[in-house]
């Protein structure tokens, strides 16, 4: 009997021996078939470094509802680059603009808005009105603009999308990966106005005297520190949400489509984006001010070496493992310093590489001035540095 129960007793010590083997594996395993979503779709991106991470029917057609005005900001914002509008420019409200469902920024019929007011109320209030204005200012009518919309999508290679309104319905089409990518160019063309996305509030003077004050539709900005925007979306009892994130130097845009409640949404976007994050961490190479090396001096007063330093944080992303020392730092730019330098200025970078591939450039400065030197000492340095020069070159040759 003693022997018989033994036997089990090592059977199952060596069964949970191999499970607690197999665990890291299994883990792995599940956080490799992606996080737990009740959307319908999703997509995730790491624009950092340039990795689609996850995807769940990410190319299958769904109404998107007000996501639409993601587009007809794009477009906005694309005139105004180029030049065509300003932002001091004013758009006549006409009365289907004040028609519009809510939410709205309160456009009254007859008066003139100016474009900088439509390009808040777009990302920010996330108003009907607003893009309905701007559809018939920058085309003349919605009809127009929508036209504007497909082609502009078509040619960001948008295959599953569909726009029939500026602001938005039950009839305007598009998958989780066409709305990233109409993400990724807003905020790789236009970085400059991701700020908008993330204003809590706006102001409007609807008419002379009476000031509203309207919140951001989007309550992801308030829930995570780390947003960079960009829009939430909602119609038919589905929510869905378009988010940029950047959190110490991991950046990310997430799309859910069709999620049945707005916490179920949230759910979801968090759990994709723990997905991302837990897949890569941040190396921080070195602090602003800190020695990169020291430097010779040539025609100044200042006699050298002198130290010169990075000149603000440098970190790199990289995939969770990946051991610091597998990191290659590249220099180029002077390598000496010469009289007239200032201190701050830009002295050349450091690029630092993993597997071949670039992943930041970081800047190096002079720490301190020098001033220039003149006559014999100036002509001697002269000679010191044509030498000097000829030896960079035939190492930079061998490198």
């Amino acid at each position: 009997m003693k022997n018989k129960r033994a036997r089990w007793v090592l059977i199952i010590l060596s069964l949970l021996l191999v499970v607690s083997m197999l665990l890291p594996y299994l883990a792995y395993a599940a956080e490799d078939e992606g996080p737990q979503l009740s959307s319908d779709a999703a997509y995730l991106y790491n624009t950092g470094t340039g990795e689609e991470l996850y995807g769940k029917n990410e190319d299958k057609q769904f109404a998107i509802h007000n996501l639409s005005m993601l587009m007809t900001t794009y477009i906005l914002i694309k005139d105004i680059e180029s030049g065509k509008v300003s932002v001091k420019d004013k758009a006549k409200i006409s009365e289907k603009s004040w028609r519009a469902p809510e939410p709205r920024m309160f456009l009254e019929v007859g008066r003139k808005v100016p474009v900088q007011k439509l390009l808040e109320g777009l990302t920010i209030a996330a108003g009907n009105d607003a893009a309905i204005t701007t559809a018939e200012y920058l085309n003349g009518s919605t009809e127009k603009f929508v036209k504007r919309m497909n082609k502009e999508a078509k040619n960001l290679g948008m295959k599953n999308t569909e726009f029939h309104t500026p602001n938005g319905s039950n009839q305007d089409m598009s998958s989780a990966k066409d709305l990233f990518i109409l993400a990724k160019a807003l905020t790789d063309k236009y970085p400059q106005y991701q700020k908008y996305f993330t204003e809590s509030k706006m102001k409007y003077d609807t008419r002379p005297g009476k000031t509203v004050i309207l919140k951001n539709q989007n309550n992801f900005i308030y829930d995570n520190p780390h947003s960079t925007g960009l829009k939430s979306g909602w119609g038919n009892h589905q929510y869905h949400l378009v988010a940029s994130v950047n959190k110490n130097g991991m950046k990310f845009i997430a799309v859910t489509l069709n999620a049945s409640t707005p916490s179920k949404r949230s759910t979801d976007i968090y759990n994709l984006l723990i997905y991302g994050y837990n897949q890569y961490q941040v190396i921080n190479i070195a602090r602003a001010g800190e020695k990169y090396t020291d430097f010779s001096v040539y025609k100044s007063t200042t006699p050298g070496p002198s130290t010169v330093a990075y000149k603000d944080n440098v970190s790199v992303v990289t995939r969770v493992g990946v051991p610091e020392e597998e990191l290659e730092l590249d220099y180029e730019g002077h390598s000496y310093i010469l009289g007239g330098t200032k201190a701050g200025d830009n002295l050349g970078t450091v690029n630092i590489y993993h597997d071949g591939r670039l992943l930041t450039k970081a800047p190096v400065v002079a720490t301190e001035s020098f001033e220039r030197v003149k006559g014999f000492h100036a002509a001697l340095d002269s000679i010191a540095l044509v030498f000097r020069q000829i030896f960079d070159f035939v190492s930079n040759a061998h490198h």
